[in-house]
């Protein structure tokens, strides 16, 4: 059943950059399917196409994958002279090597489900006809995230925490951890349900700047230097948000200040406000944010 509401996920394409991040790294909110159709199935049925007199055109273009609870929904622009397309997979926190077929429709739209929360999916799109085939799609990927989290604190390791691409755990103490990364385009996402939102990290020497997304608008870069390591760091909190599903996105930019000797990004914790908590307008608050564009370089690689 691909009737799901307020559900959010992460949808990106291979690209890299902190512009490239603004630009394509996104919280989607998932929009149904107009008609029927779910668990893998084509759901839009194109035009009639004339009898092919040449390979498809090119490859499909503006491929997006919508994630939402279990299951993707993929979409692609129409390809001249095609008559089916065949659709790409494969998992992992980067661009697999090896990929397998997932299935062949001949609609610009095909639904997956039954998917694992949490993973992160990749796709392609081949168009195809009796003469020939195309090249493949440019990557995408996504992320499905279950509907959302009630009020309540959830550790790195919290399946309603989703990660993309690569991040390490590391520990803080006897009884805390935190997860790592200075991987541009690398991301954490959390879906929840309130008026309000705390991100907790570690804030050291060795971290740089991170891109938050709220409902998929971009809000804050926030600098997580400090010229000593501090746990349980407040790096970003916002308040007063009308009730129902948000989302939450900290993107790695792979930035820094000069001083920082690494540009690592820490997640430890999301504390989701409960609703009579957060009875105000809404107030963001980052970690130097104001700071972080004046201040940022290219992050290189360290020990966290």
């Amino acid at each position: 059943d691909t009737s799901v509401d307020n559900t959010y996920g992460l949808v990106a394409v291979d690209e890299w950059g902190v512009e490239s991040a603004m630009a394509t790294t996104t919280v989607k909110r998932f929009e149904p399917p107009r008609s029927g159709g779910g668990g893998g199935g084509g759901t839009t049925t194109p035009a009639p196409v004339p009898t092919p007199t040449a390979p498809p055109a090119g490859p499909p273009e503006k491929v997006e994958a919508w994630a939402a609870d279990g299951l993707v929904v993929l979409r692609w622009s129409p390809v001249e002279g095609a008559t089916q397309y065949r659709i790409l997979w494969g998992t992992g926190p980067v661009r697999p090597t090896q990929w397998q077929e997932l299935a062949t429709v001949t609609a610009t739209q095909y639904t997956v489900g039954g998917l694992t929360n949490g993973v992160t999916y990749w796709f392609k799109v081949v168009a195809e006809n009796a003469l020939g085939t195309s090249e493949e799609s440019v990557p995408v990927w996504a992320m499905p995230l279950q509907a959302g989290a009630e009020p309540g604190t959830y550790g790195h390791s919290d399946p309603a925490v989703g990660y993309g691409g690569i991040w390490i755990s590391m520990l803080l103490g006897p009884q805390a951890s935190h997860a790592v990364s200075n991987i541009p385009l690398t991301s954490a996402t959390i879906a929840f349900k309130g008026t309000g939102i705390t991100w907790l990290a570690e804030a050291g020497p060795d971290r740089g700047i991170a891109l938050v997304y709220l409902d998929g608008v971009p809000v804050a870069l926030v600098d997580l230097y400090q010229p000593e390591k501090k746990a349980q760091h407040v790096a970003y909190e916002v308040k007063g948000l009308t009730p129902g599903v948000h989302s939450l996105t900290v993107v790695v930019t792979g930035l820094k200040r000069p001083q920082a000797t690494a540009a690592y990004i820490s997640v430890a914790a999301f504390v989701v406000h409960p609703e009579q908590a957060d009875a105000q307008a809404p107030h963001p608050t980052g970690a130097g944010a104001e700071e972080s564009q004046a201040g940022a370089e290219s992050g290189d690689a360290g020990q966290s």
